[in-house]
């Protein structure tokens, strides 16, 4: 018999690129979804395995900015599950930065991009 006692809290991981993020298999476990630029860089992601939430950010080519944002939607203003996250978008759209989200079957991304330098902060949970 196998027991696991404990609370995991959360992981942090690093990608240096896409390429190394689909190798750590990121997208098959749903923790970005498959629609980021393919020249997505310093990906950082940090999930919160008990609760199914993930947060982190990335880098992208800014040639890739327009097929990026038309995958997505603007950001609807639903309530976040991390209340923390209210504040963070209000500081980052005071820099230059605007929100948008994605979903899919299972999940709500929200992604929070600045076109100018190709820098994005993101948060997901499930539905």
């Amino acid at each position: 018999m196998f027991l696991v006692i404990g609370c995991y809290d959360s992981v942090t991981n690093y990608y240096a690129t896409r390429d190394k993020a689909e190798a750590g298999k990121l997208f098959e476990r749903g923790w970005l979804p498959s629609i980021i630029p393919l020249s997505a860089m310093d990906i950082t992601t940090t999930n919160d395995l008990d609760i199914n939430i993930s947060e982190g950010e990335f880098k992208f080519d800014l040639k890739d900015t327009n097929a990026f944002i038309n995958n997505l939607m603007l950001y609807s203003n639903q309530k976040l599950p991390v209340s923390s996250w209210q504040s963070k978008l209000l500081v980052l759209t005071k820099n230059g930065y605007e929100v948008f989200e994605f979903t899919n079957s299972q999940s709500v991304w929200i992604f929070v991009v600045n076109k100018n330098t190709g820098h994005v902060r993101y948060m997901m949970w499930l539905k």
